[in-house]
């Protein structure tokens, strides 16, 4: 098991706001479900319902979604038992569920929280080649599954860019 100093963390270095590869991005800002997060032109399609959005466009975009209670089902790509399954899995361990078929990767870190992250190679949700990255975090009695399905204008180095600007509000 890794110290929690040797988890990945998505904080972005602070030369990316200086050298201004940040400069032109928006932000998000939901007081609601209690965070923010930045995001690059080219994403400008936002869909919030009341305890999820979306950045981008099918099939390739990221969401957040935000769990009230571990028995709620209104929340984008949330299925309470298919949760279950999920925080339940050690390192390396895969999960074969309704919607997501695949495996328990290292966790990171968003801020100061640490984040349980799975991977699906293989998301019959959309066409071949859509893999989704899905994040798992706790703060506050509240869930936050973040999530993006990455490929050619998402990749998993963009996702990364992004996660790294998420701030939770207090």
């Amino acid at each position: 098991m890794k110290t929690p100093s040797s988890t990945p963390s998505l904080t972005p270095p602070a030369s990316d706001r200086s050298n201004g590869s940040l400069a032109n991005w928006k932000t998000y800002k939901n007081e609601g479900l209690g965070f923010s997060i930045e995001y690059p032109p080219g994403l400008e399609s936002i869909f919030s319902d009341p305890n999820s959005i979306t950045i981008g466009s099918p099939p390739e975009f990221l969401y957040i979604s935000v769990i009230k209670s571990q028995f709620e089902e209104r929340a984008y790509n949330y299925f309470p038992d298919e949760y279950q399954k999920m925080i339940k899995l050690e390192i390396g361990e895969k999960v074969n569920s309704r919607f997501f078929q695949g495996r328990r990767v290292e966790d990171s870190k968003i801020g100061n929280l640490t984040a349980k992250q799975f991977i699906d190679e293989n998301s019959d949700e959309f066409p071949e080649n859509i893999t989704e990255r899905r994040l798992l975090v706790a703060k506050d009695n509240l869930i936050y599954m973040i999530g993006g399905y990455l490929n050619s204008s998402m990749s998993n180095e963009l996702f990364s860019q992004i996660l790294s600007t998420l701030r939770f509000l207090d």
